[in-house]
């Protein structure tokens, strides 16, 4: 049985992805930094794209609409089901944030805390050693979020933040699925 009306692919499927494009960054960036960006690169991407789906279908109990045909339903927050998480949330934020100035400034978001071969590890940019955003396109609240929870921070860190967050996810938007081994 499928978890949604429409024929898509589940929450635990792109946590895979997630998951997945993680451990590659955790393979080879402490060896070879241009796979690890790519990696990272994957990563931001499928961390925004399991953000929208939560504000796509996660409906908390409790919140109700009403639809035109009389029928009520769960109320879907949207974007504002941060608003409505108890959990750690501006971690989602400071990801965006850097996801979209890696995606659509291509900055460079990562720096090395140490050159010791063979294991580099490494951190968040500062917000001021990233390229700005554009001006009608700040998200004052993501930087400083990014400030934060991301800026000099372990990059392993964050990434293992955000999957144990779209962990409890899968959860709460699939109970009764699995591992993600069906689509």
């Amino acid at each position: 049985m499928r978890p949604y009306d429409e024929p898509i692919i589940t929450f635990r499927v792109l946590l895979r992805g997630y998951c997945e494009a993680v451990e590659r960054f955790h393979a080879s960036a402490q060896t070879e930094p241009i796979p690890g960006i790519l990696a990272l690169f994957e990563a931001l991407n499928w961390a925004v794209t399991l953000d929208d789906r939560v504000a796509k279908h996660w409906a908390p109990a409790g919140t109700q609409r009403v639809e035109p045909d009389g029928n009520i339903k769960p109320a879907i927050p949207g974007k504002k089901w941060l608003e409505r998480w108890c959990g750690d949330q501006t971690v989602t934020r400071a990801i965006r944030f850097a996801r979209n100035r890696v995606h659509y400034q291509w900055a460079e978001a990562l720096e090395p805390d140490s050159t010791d071969p063979p294991q580099v590890e490494w951190s968040w940019r500062s917000t001021v050693d990233l390229p700005p955003a554009p001006p009608d396109r700040p998200d004052r609240d993501g930087g400083n979020a990014y400030d934060t929870l991301l800026a000099g921070h372990p990059v392993a860190s964050t990434l293992a933040s955000i999957q144990d967050l779209y962990s409890q996810f899968a959860d709460l938007l699939e109970p009764n699925l699995g591992a993600p081994t069906t689509i």
